[in-house]
């Protein structure tokens, strides 16, 4: 399936661009480079406690240490790059009209999102196009922000993992295509966590979009609206708690196989519109 991705510019949207670009007909790759700063934007992050919280994540050193460390582990030795035969444009804010005009002028068939803002303008749904999101966490338990670093906070093992989901103008909310826990094992940091469930969870990307082209029908709607994470709620004491849980014994002894499950559709869902009975496929 010829495909377009629109991401982030870290090391994981980087990551996830190769495994793309190695699987399918990557036709361009659109990464957002900016925020999207609306009025109600400004009020929100001008708020004190969201303005602190932001300002203590931007200057935090084990922040800056922990992408060093994710990028390291997705790319060893090299340095994080974008596929090299693959066109890269970089826009300010996802929802720039040029984007859908690259997307249009592409002629793809599928539209990869990873990391972006949320997709607000109506002309992305107008696309014949399969629009599937990775998110970094297990949806709907854990929509937003850190999916991963909530679930260790919340000790819940279980559900450390990501989600492949059809987009909709929700944060996270649309219907299910498909699971992927890693295999866990005591000693693990936060950074091998999320570089374990993005390795597995960009080939669960790349896999949901060569079935679909095979005609198989997912999208099973989510069972109810979970929680939603934002990056201001990621505060100090919420980082020392995890960094306790981590070094605890109960976390040094957990052993769970990797797991993956598909959401089948047993009718046709578009875009998570139609209410449909869950089925999973497999597990593995």
């Amino acid at each position: 399936m010829r495909l377009a991705l629109l991401c982030g510019s870290s090391a994981r949207s980087m990551y996830v661009a190769n495994v793309l670009a190695a699987t399918h007909d990557l036709a361009c790759i659109v990464s957002e480079v900016g925020r999207d700063w609306s009025r109600a934007r400004i009020r929100r992050n001008l708020r004190p406690r969201v303005f602190w919280s932001r300002f203590a994540r931007a200057c935090s050193p084990s922040r800056r240490r922990r992408r060093a460390t994710e990028a390291s582990i997705l790319f060893g030795r090299q340095r994080p790059h974008w596929p090299s035969d693959v066109s890269l444009f970089r826009v300010r804010n996802v929802n720039d009209a040029s984007v859908v005009t690259t997307l249009g002028e592409c002629g793809v068939g599928g539209v990869a999102v990873f990391g972006t803002s949320l997709l607000r303008r109506a002309e992305f749904f107008s696309l014949r196009a399969a629009i599937l999101n990775l998110h970094g966490g297990i949806s709907p338990e854990y929509r937003g922000a850190d999916g991963v670093f909530w679930a260790v906070h919340s000790q819940d093992w279980e559900n450390i993992g990501g989600t492949v989901h059809f987009v909709t103008p929700r944060i996270d909310g649309g219907a299910l295509v498909a699971r992927y826990r890693p295999a866990l094992k005591g000693g693990q940091s936060e950074a091998e966590l999320v570089c374990a469930v993005l390795r597995g969870g960009a080939h669960l990307l790349s896999e949901a979009f060569a079935r679909l082209e095979r005609g198989e029908a997912f999208g099973v709607e989510q069972p109810h609206r979970g929680r939603l994470f934002q990056a201001h709620h990621r505060t100090r004491d919420a980082e020392r708690r995890v960094r306790r849980v981590l070094a605890d014994s109960t976390a040094q002894a957990i052993e769970l196989p990797e797991r993956v499950e598909w959401f089948v559709a047993t009718k046709t869902v578009q875009r998570g519109s139609e209410a449909v009975e869950r089925e999973v496929l497999a597990c593995r």
